[in-house]
């Protein structure tokens, strides 16, 4: 089919520039014909490309939709399991899952395509072992992930797969930098620049990324501007003068601005958060009515934009990180939601919002939780940071038992940041953003830094006691925080009892009678 054929063409031409919004018509059209003259085997190809522009522009439900529907159609005409199309897809339908944060689902679909690998030395492969290191290292499993990446790293080297190669080694610098080998991260993006320079296209996307990486881990252009800048700017310049140009009749119902996932929505963004995930957006909010009429009359990807905007409803977006359409409301609505993700769900800015309703429960969220429940969660911290620090640690290091010991220290540290964080009125982010959160925080003389690093990374075997100390020291600082605050008055140390104490001032009966240890 020649049509067929100078469509894909277009699209891929597209995809090589990095236009993913404007390959999902032409791709749309392709997926027609093939219908049209049943042609399930080049569907199938079509469809891959189809769910990778969908996951680009921040369509990943329908992504997910369009990689099944390959995979039923592969399961219909018998292709064998082991073969490199049936496992890219597979592949691809995990990856899609781990940019949606569906890490369960991504991790069951990588295990799949790995079962149905029949050879170890192929482009599939190198590909599983690259997709799969970065799910290992979006759950901090950097060791995992570095171990999969030389793997594919090995592969593409042996079957000479320049483009890939020169990708997989920038995602290896960005591991060898999370976990502090600054020699090896410079190393492998050295090797990643000289392949790009030697064998890429210059006008590739993937060429730039590469080549900005590289400039930026040097500092060789000075600083970059950080995504929710370019994202400000993208509104003001492209955004906003395309709605009144064509979109008047929703702008009086739409609010717009850079909110929810993303390093770049809390302002922490840096040379390692660009090798994934990573485009110059703006959320488009509208309200559940407004949009089922006029989402159809939508059409973005033909706009020729510099970046995407990304649509969804003001109740979804609240539904999806706040469990609440309005947020959450009462005590009870409250100490359901997880604190990161209530975190999520206020970060980044809001640039207009003329309909007004997703500002106003932006608002009443950041005004902080209720202060009943704030206690709440105080005095199950002190809970738990007397279990891990006070009581556990050292009874784990007098049995040997380092892996518990380790888990104890951890606990400890993961309660103080949440404490430290609720004294502050400031909801805490993922885990990987704590240090960077509390930068941002008056720490109250609590403890320092170099406090928290040094029993972070103190060996548990030799330096008990010295770790003991930090935690003892630390407990006297909360006590002496919660004396000035008049939030208790006993000058016990142990922090079980300042938890009891601080019950105590909870106005809400129901909730200062239940237990401490849960929330």
């Amino acid at each position: 089919m020649k049509e067929l054929e100078k469509l894909q063409k277009q699209y891929l031409y597209l995809l090589s520039k990095g236009k993913n919004q404007e390959m999902i018509p032409i791709i749309e059209k392709s997926l027609q014909i093939c219908d049209k003259y049943n042609l399930d085997k080049k569907k199938i190809e079509i469809l891959n490309d189809y769910s990778g522009a969908l996951r680009n522009t921040g369509r990943k439900k329908e992504a997910i939709l369009a990689i099944k529907q390959s995979i039923k159609i592969l399961d219909n005409i018998n292709i064998c399991k082991g073969s490199e199309a049936y496992i890219n897809i597979i592949i691809n339908l995990a990856n899609t899952y781990r940019e949606y944060k569906k890490y369960k689902e991504a991790y069951m679909y990588f295990c799949m395509a790995k079962f149905y690998v029949l050879n170890e030395n192929n482009y599939s492969t190198a590909s599983l072992y690259n997709n799969l290191s970065l799910l290992f290292l979006d759950t901090g499993r950097f060791f995992d992930a570095i171990n999969l990446e030389n793997k594919a790293i090995k592969i593409l080297k042996s079957i000479g797969n320049k483009v890939q190669l020169a990708e997989s080694y920038a995602s290896l610098s960005n591991m060898y930098y999370e976990i502090g080998y600054e020699i090896d991260s410079y190393k492998a993006m050295e090797k990643s620049k000289n392949i790009a320079l030697k064998h890429l296209d210059k006008d590739s996307r993937l060429y730039e990324k590469i080549i900005d990486k590289y400039n930026d881990f040097f500092n060789i252009k000075g600083e970059k501007k950080k995504g929710i800048e370019e994202s400000e700017e993208f509104f003001y310049s492209e955004v906003l003068p395309l709605f009144k140009k064509k979109y008047t009749d929703i702008l009086p119902y739409s609010a717009f601005g850079l909110v929810g996932m993303g390093s770049e929505c809390l302002g922490y963004d840096d040379y390692l958060s660009r090798d994934h995930d990573f485009d110059k957006r703006v959320n488009l909010f509208l309200p559940k009515d407004v949009y089922d009429k006029c989402i159809n009359n939508i059409h973005f990807s033909q706009e020729n934009l510099s970046g995407l905007i990304q649509v969804q409803t003001i109740e979804s977006f609240y539904k999806y990180y706040t469990l609440y359409e309005n947020g959450p409301v009462t005590n009870r609505e409250f100490l359901n939601v997880p604190q990161d993700l209530l975190k999520t769900a206020t970060n980044g800015k809001v640039y207009v919002d003329n309909f007004r309703k997703f500002t106003e429960i932006r608002k009443r969220l950041l005004k902080y939780y209720p202060n009943d429940v704030r206690l709440k969660k105080m005095a199950f911290c002190l809970n738990k940071m007397a279990q891990s620090g006070q009581y556990n640690y050292l009874r784990s290091v007098k049995r040997k038992d380092y892996i518990a010991s380790l888990w104890a220290k951890n606990e400890f540290i993961r309660y103080l940041v949440e404490f430290l964080h609720l004294i502050n009125k400031k909801y805490m982010p993922y885990y990987k953003w704590y240090k960077r959160s509390l930068l941002e925080l008056d720490l109250y003389d609590i403890t320092t830094f170099e406090k928290l690093e040094k029993l972070a990374l103190a060996n548990d075997e030799d330096k008990s006691k010295d770790n003991y100390m930090i935690i003892e020291s630390i407990c006297k600082k909360v006590v002496t925080y919660l004396n000035y605050t008049k939030l208790t008055d006993s000058s016990i140390d142990f922090l079980i009892y300042q938890a009891l104490e601080i019950i105590k001032n909870i106005q809400d009966e129901s909730l200062r009678k239940e237990d401490t240890w849960v929330i």
